[in-house]
């Protein structure tokens, strides 16, 4: 029997998992419950004990009598409560399985068919999502073994997958034709076995870098960049990634060029680095301006990139845009004040961010000045529809006290403008 293209074994595990974890909750809340009136019986007995006036132990005696027989008729009522709890953390168990709440920000879509396993390569299967229909459908299983920290990315009417972690590292390489709902195997990724690489494509070719393995110096973060032609079905490396060694990267392409960057190396980061193929060469952009993080998830749509979620030391659920021409913005949300904000962290040491708010499209210039009205820099200088942006700041000055000015003149009225200034500290 199936039930939306997944085995009733499979919602049998899930409500079996449930309802295991519903149990945990309940037990730990009755053995506490246990151990509170134990001890609360014991405290008494025990001022009985040491208590010398006959009055006095018999008066307690009467408030232990009168308790326990209180318990004893009300016995019967906290079982039928916890029952009646019972089935209602059942339901919400249940409910949450088959019906979830839904954000209300996002447009919440069908699930993504999932099955879970004792093992963790017990499974590799792969899934269509349709968007018209919001509904998801099996594909034919990948064709190497079943893994996790792999590599992906799409050539023209194809799909490619590889590398990745199956109990040992993995440098095979798949591709994958919807119309004929195939997989065959390619030539194998030519940096080695590796998990937890960034891949993206360009035009024709498709990109595979960073990563990490096992070799006979111990294990190893990769920085190390490769093509690959479907045409001749061969890899060619590149030059090297612009950043850090690093694993847990994000990737995605714009046009005709590439972007990678966060990551672990195994510190947090931020940097984010630009690749052009045409002339083989990295080249380092405006650093992330969310947190330094691990584990996001980035895409690209109509000529920008956007990188959400990760693990920073903590979950995270930020998003953010890339613009080529605007760097890191925050989704723009309505505002209706011009507001430049105190930057952050401050004091800093290399970097620090500086977010504002634009009331109504303006020409908008960010500027950094020293403390005897030098420019040192200049972050903006360009117009701005209202939102909320974030610019950042590396500096490379020395230590001591800066000013950063925001000035904005809106597009529709010349003669509202806004100019504030705050004052940061860059300590080396």
């Amino acid at each position: 029997m199936r039930v939306r293209g997944v085995s009733l074994r499979v919602k049998l595990t899930e409500l079996k998992t449930s309802i295991k974890n519903f149990w945990c909750r309940i037990s730990k809340g009755i053995k506490i419950t246990i151990l509170v009136t134990v001890a609360a019986t014991g405290f008494v007995a025990s001022v009985i004990t040491i208590l010398s006036s006959q009055q006095v132990r018999l008066f307690f005696k009467r408030i232990a009598f009168i308790f326990w027989s209180w318990m004893t008729t009300k016995i019967s009522l906290g079982i039928t409560i916890l029952i009646i709890i019972g089935f209602i953390l059942i339901y919400i168990a249940f409910k949450k399985i088959f019906k979830k709440k839904y954000p209300d920000w996002w447009n919440y879509k069908a699930d993504f068919f999932h099955i879970d396993s004792n093992s963790e390569y017990d499974w590799f299967f792969v899934w269509e999502y349709n968007p018209s229909q919001n509904t998801w459908t099996q594909k034919a299983d990948f064709g190497g073994t079943a893994r996790w920290a792999a590599v992906g990315f799409s050539i023209g009417d194809k799909g490619y997958l590889g590398t990745g972690w199956d109990g040992s590292y993995c440098k095979d390489f798949w591709e994958y034709d919807p119309s004929q709902n195939t997989w065959t195997q390619k030539a194998d990724f030519g940096g080695g076995e590796r998990a937890e690489a960034v891949g993206f494509s360009i035009n024709n070719k498709g990109y595979i870098g960073t990563g990490y393995n096992y070799n006979t110096y111990g294990y190893g973060r990769h920085k190390d960049f490769w093509e690959y032609d479907p045409l001749t079905d061969a890899w060619s490396q590149r030059a090297d990634f612009g950043g850090t060694t690093r694993i847990r990267a994000v990737g995605f392409s714009i046009g005709d060029r590439g972007y990678i960057g966060l990551g672990t190396d195994p510190s947090y980061r931020d940097d984010f680095w630009e690749y052009n193929p045409s002339q083989n060469a990295w080249t380092q952009v405006d650093s992330f301006a969310g947190t330094a993080r691990s584990y996001a998830v980035a895409f690209s749509v109509g000529g920008k990139g956007y990188i959400g979620t990760g693990w920073d030391g903590s979950y995270r659920k930020d998003f953010w845009e890339y613009d080529t021409a605007n760097s890191f913005v925050v989704e723009p949300y309505v505002t209706d004040a011009y507001i430049l904000y105190q930057n952050y962290p401050n004091p800093f040491y290399l970097s620090t961010a500086i977010r504002f708010a634009i009331k109504e499209k303006s020409h908008v210039k960010l500027t950094i000045f020293n403390t005897i009205g030098q420019t040192v820099a200049t972050l903006v200088d360009e117009k701005l529809p209202a939102g909320y942006y974030e610019s950042r700041w590396d500096a490379t000055l020395s230590s001591g006290i800066y000013f950063y000015r925001l000035e904005a003149i809106s597009d529709n009225n010349p003669s509202l403008k806004f100019i504030e200034a705050k004052k940061m500290i860059l300590l080396r």
